[in-house]
C-alpha cells in the first residue's frame, strides 16, 4: 500500500518532466491507481449526485459522462490527465523510443497498446 502512494507522489511530483524516466512497474502501478480512482469518483458521481426525476441513472451513465452531473469525475480528469500523460511519456522514453512515439500518451488506449506489445527492460 505504501508503494502505490510513492507511486502516486512520484507521478504528481514529476507530471511536468518529461525527460525523466519511469520503469514498468511504476507505471503500471501509477495507472491501476489512475484507474480505480476513477471508477471510484465516477461510482460517486452514479450514487451521490441528485438527478432530475425523469432520468433514468444507467442512460445518463453511458450517453452523458461529461456533462454538468458529474462533478468528482470532471474534478478527477483535471486533477489526473496530466501525470498520467507525463508517466506514459516517461515510461516511452525508458524504453528508448523516440519523442514522437510519446504522441500516443494522448490516446491513452493507444499509448497503452504500445505499451503492452513491445517489449522492454
Amino acid at each position: 500500500m505504501k508503494k502505490l502512494f510513492l507511486v502516486l507522489k512520484d507521478g504528481f511530483a514529476h507530471s511536468f518532466d518529461w525527460k525523466a524516466k519511469a520503469s514498468r512497474k511504476n507505471f503500471w502501478l501509477f495507472f491501476l491507481v489512475f484507474t480505480l480512482l476513477f471508477f471510484a469518483a465516477f461510482g460517486a458521481d452514479v450514487s451521490y449526485v441528485q438527478r432530475p426525476a425523469e432520468m433514468s441513472p444507467l442512460p445518463s451513465v453511458l450517453v452523458s459522462m461529461f456533462d454538468a452531473q458529474t462533478p468528482f469525475t470532471r474534478l478527477y480528469l483535471l486533477l489526473f490527465t496530466l501525470p498520467m500523460i507525463s508517466f506514459a511519456i516517461r515510461r516511452i522514453f525508458d524504453r528508448d523510443k523516440p519523442s514522437w512515439a510519446g504522441i500516443g500518451a494522448v490516446i491513452p488506449f493507444m499509448s497503452m497498446a504500445f505499451l503492452l506489445v513491445s517489449s522492454g527492460q
